[in-house]
């Protein structure tokens, strides 16, 4: 009998163990990877209202103390941060005064508290000069990564870049590699002889992951800034069949940045799965992958983007508490009303068509400048103007760049050529004042522009005319290098977002949208 009791307190204290064991593992250990990650945020680490909520009820939404919420659940069902793989894809501060203030430090140290692993640079990291960018990177406590940039010293990987990593979670071996946009010249103000430069995505992609394979990598992530079409020619042109030393080299998936692009669900290109979220920190990536351990390779991967509406995920108080005196200082400044809107100045993003928004920013550098004709790109402009009392933030989120209004001399014939470039789908489109654009969007590129008025007259190609545009045009930036090649070329020093401010103070009884067409499509006059 002594036995038998024996033998059955055993057995129940074996399913008591079991039982407790079974409760206590973690996501990992049942094989699952879970892997969370953010890209584009930009600054944006306060909570915003639900764009899908009405004005008058309207929930908030997003900011760094509800995704800090958000990581911490997922760290207690996984049993810890360890067990959990957060990745940003770039961008991290620039477009609000929450992110400009520090010049990005904020943004990194919010970062490292909130444990993320690994991230790749953005173009926009490089917008207060390298040395701010070293020190961002000195800063992380996590690996910045950016395999396709090089310095021109040695030839080889920038020493503050991290090469590619890997992690290894419950036996298995997570490989990341970190590229950024080789457009990188076209899309900041970097000069040509820049310490740094930019090598081609794809076959650096090619050589970091078999790299990554070779050194035992089971799955591979590349974590890029490049945009959705970007990754998908990467993901399209990319050899799956490669050998290498362990086996074929797969790519299993690119966790995207740059383009803003919102992908609910991956899209897959050549195998190869591809997902993005819309940015600014609202709606987190999250992936579960499910491991084969027999096969090493995985056998179910679930994605979806999860919209941080704070019913759900509520602030995070450690994290609430530490940004409230940060929020405070830059509020007193920020929240000051420097005029009233009419009617919302709304922009447009489309080639050859004006926008409200476009042609008061483009008037005000001509005005400013007292140039003949102004220039604007619209992938400057960040943010509308709604109708009623405008602050102060309400024209930083418009105008956060700090670019400064120059003024340069063009013939016709640069001008012209500038025009054509911005019809072309390559480079971005203008905003416009001073004239008028005729076109024909059926013309082939280059042959696009019909007519060309300014003032009144026709567009003359041997005559030199005054341009108004921002400092980043100025100096070439979008390939737009008709405005480093011409003449008595002014920086003013004057920062748009300050020219805005004193125009729409000056009109203390509020500024209505100017929503003429400057863009005209040929027979629509």
């Amino acid at each position: 009998m002594s036995n038998r009791r024996f033998t059955l307190t055993i057995f129940f204290f074996l399913i008591l163990f079991n039982s407790c064991s079974l409760r206590s593992l973690s996501a990992s250990q049942r094989d699952e990877l879970v892997i969370l990650f953010t890209n584009d945020v930009h600054g944006n680490i306060r909570a915003s209202k639900s764009r899908r909520s009405s004005s008058d009820t309207a929930s908030l939404i997003g900011g760094t103390a509800s995704l800090a919420t958000f990581y911490s659940r997922w760290a207690e069902k996984v049993g810890g941060h360890d067990n959990l793989l957060i990745l940003d894809a770039g961008d991290y501060f620039q477009g609000t005064p929450e992110g400009n203030e520090s010049k990005g430090h904020l943004m990194i140290e919010l970062m490292n508290r909130l444990g993320y692993d690994a991230a790749t640079l953005g173009n926009h990291e490089f917008d207060f000069g390298f040395d701010n960018m070293k020190e961002l990177i000195n800063t992380a406590k996590f690996p910045i990564m950016a395999d396709n940039l090089r310095s021109r010293v040695t030839g080889g990987l920038p020493a503050e870049l991290s090469p590619p990593i890997i992690i290894e979670q419950n036996g298995i071996k997570i490989g990341i590699a970190g590229i950024i946009t080789d457009e990188l010249l076209r899309v900041t103000n970097l000069d040509s002889d820049a310490e740094w430069f930019v090598e081609r995505e794809l076959p650096n992609a090619q050589r970091a992951v078999w790299e990554l394979k070779n050194r035992g990598a089971e799955i591979i992530i590349l974590l890029t800034h490049c945009g959705f079409e970007h990754d998908s020619e990467i993901a399209a042109a990319y050899d799956s069949n490669l050998p290498s030393e362990s086996g074929t080299i797969r790519i299993d998936m690119i966790i995207g940045g740059h383009s803003h692009t919102r992908l609910p669900s991956p899209v897959i290109v050549n195998g190869v799965r591809i997902v993005q979220t819309g940015g600014k920190g609202v709606e987190p990536g999250e992936i579960r992958i499910r491991w084969d351990r027999q096969l090493r390779q995985i056998r179910a991967f679930d994605y979806k983007l999860v919209e941080l509406r704070h019913e759900v995920f509520p602030e995070d108080e450690e994290t609430r508490k530490f940004l409230e005196p940060k929020f405070s200082e830059i509020d007193r400044s920020m929240n000051r009303v420097v005029g009233r809107a009419l009617a919302p100045f709304k922009r447009r993003s489309n080639t050859g068509i004006s926008s409200p928004l476009g042609n008061h920013q483009a008037d005000i550098m001509r005005e400013y400048a007292r140039a003949d004709i102004g220039i604007m790109n619209k992938g400057g402009i960040r943010s509308d103007i709604s109708e009623g009392e405008i602050s102060l933030r309400a024209l930083y989120s418009v105008s956060p760049f700090g670019n400064t209004i120059c003024s340069v001399k063009l013939t016709g014939a640069q001008i012209l050529s500038l025009l054509e470039k911005a019809l072309d789908g390559k480079h971005t489109t203008f905003e416009i004042s001073g004239m008028k654009v005729t076109y024909d969007p059926d013309k082939p590129a280059g042959s696009k522009i019909m007519e060309v008025v300014i003032s009144g007259s026709k567009l003359e190609r041997n005559r030199l005319y005054s341009v108004a545009t921002n400092s980043f045009l100025f100096a070439g930036g979008d390939a737009y290098r008709e405005f480093v090649e011409g003449l008595e070329g002014y920086d003013s020093g004057r920062t748009l977002l300050e020219a805005e401010v004193e125009f729409f103070e000056k009109h203390s009884g509020g500024v209505a949208p100017v929503s003429e067409e400057r863009w005209i499509l040929r027979n629509k006059r």
